[in-house]
């Protein structure tokens, strides 16, 4: 059953924003224990268990998040496809492309280059 489904002015309730806050949360820790954003479509959030029962989509969300403070700072951005969460210490823009990871990938690749002749002579032997 939709959270707004019988009447659009209702109140989604305290219990749905704090279940939602518990839920987000859970996947920022996920997200920040990696290193990545959290970036998650409608449908993801669907099947968490913490949200079980709720169906999210942009428009129930609005709702929430216009209301709920606690959830509203959680969140960076939701749009029609999904939600981006705030995950400290982890830059949600993609990577430029001069980079520290394409640099240090490039002296990786660098120092195989260099060491693969001298193994090969050395097999050879």
């Amino acid at each position: 059953m939709r959270i707004f489904e019988f009447d659009d002015s209702a109140d989604p309730g305290q219990e749905y924003a704090v279940r939602i806050k518990l839920a987000l949360q859970t996947l920022i820790g996920r997200s920040a224990s990696k290193g990545q954003p959290a970036n998650y479509n409608w449908a993801f959030l669907n099947q968490l268990p913490e949200l079980k029962g709720l169906k999210l989509d942009q428009a129930t969300f609005a709702k929430i998040y216009d209301k709920y403070p606690m959830v509203s700072g959680l969140v960076k951005n939701f749009e029609t496809s999904g939600i981006s969460l705030k995950v400290p210490g982890v830059s949600q823009e993609k990577e430029d492309p001069g980079s520290d990871i394409d640099k240090s990938k490039e002296k990786v690749n660098q120092a195989a280059a260099s060491a693969a002749p001298k193994q090969l002579a050395k097999a050879a032997i």
